[in-house]
């Protein structure tokens, strides 16, 4: 199934908030993750993107996907 287009930039922003987990998880299994190095980027990318991102999703996505599911 092709994602709507409408979806790529929710997808964008899945793919760099993993990105920079897996970079994390990374940095910690090596044993040299330290909060602080990581935290200006953390907050950085929430200010940029992810809170916009969880706005989307739970007041535009989800309640779309519901009423989507009630329909059947």
């Amino acid at each position: 199934m092709l994602r709507d287009p409408a979806l790529i930039p929710l997808s964008r922003q899945h793919q760099h908030a993993l990105a920079l987990c897996v970079r994390i998880d990374r940095s910690l299994k090596a044993g040299i993750a330290e909060v602080d190095v990581w935290q200006p980027e953390i907050e950085e990318q929430f200010q940029q993107e992810i809170r916009y991102h969880f706005d989307a999703e739970e007041s535009v996505l989800f309640p779309m996907n519901a009423q989507r599911i009630s329909w059947r």
